[in-house]
């Protein structure tokens, strides 16, 4: 159940947003990271793409 946030892997045929699956990146700001580290949902060790 959705407590809070955003539903990112329910797809939104009208906005043309298929749904996250395993394996899809996207991006999250520093504080909404820090919110999910807060209540024990974030990666204790964030992943950081190369952007070279």
């Amino acid at each position: 159940m959705l407590v809070k946030g955003n539903d990112l892997s329910t797809p939104v045929p009208d906005s043309d947003f298929k749904g996250l699956r395993a394996g899809d990146r996207w991006c999250l700001c520093a504080a909404r990271w820090l919110q999910a580290l807060e209540d024990n949902m974030a990666l204790l060790k964030p992943y950081a793409m190369d952007l070279s």
